[in-house]
C-alpha cells in the first residue's frame, strides 16, 4: 500500500468512529480487494481503552468476517505490523480506501 499522509492516521482518544451506514448494504464480495479502515482496539499503560484505526486489504470474507492484510504499521505499540494477516468483523468497517458516496 502506498504511504499514507499522517494527517489521514487517526488515533481516537474521544470514542470510535461510527461504520458507514451506506456500506452496510453492501455484499461481502465488493470489499474483496478493496482497502477498508477497522479500528483496532488498544489499551496503553494506564490502562485506558483506545481504538487505533489502519488499513486492511481484504482479501476474502467467512461468515461476518473479512479475511486480509494489514496495510500500515500501527503507530501506537503493538503486536501487529504491516503485512500481517488478520480477520476483522465486517460491521467494523468504517471507511473504504477511495470510495466516495
Amino acid at each position: 500500500m502506498s504511504k499514507e499522509p499522517l494527517s489521514n492516521s487517526k488515533i481516537l482518544l474521544d470514542g470510535p468512529l461510527k461504520p458507514d451506514p451506506e456500506l452496510a448494504g453492501k455484499e461481502p464480495e465488493w470489499f474483496v480487494g478493496r482497502y477498508v479502515k477497522y479500528g483496532f482496539p488498544y489499551t496503553c499503560a494506564e490502562g485506558e481503552q483506545h481504538v487505533e484505526y489502519m488499513w486492511v486489504m481484504v482479501n476474502g470474507y467467512s461468515g461476518k468476517h473479512f479475511i486480509g492484510i494489514l496495510g500500515n504499521d500501527p503507530l501506537l505499540p503493538s503486536d501487529f505490523k504491516e503485512g500481517d494477516s488478520v480477520i476483522i468483523p465486517i460491521d467494523g468497517v468504517v471507511q473504504v480506501w477511495g470510495y466516495i458516496q
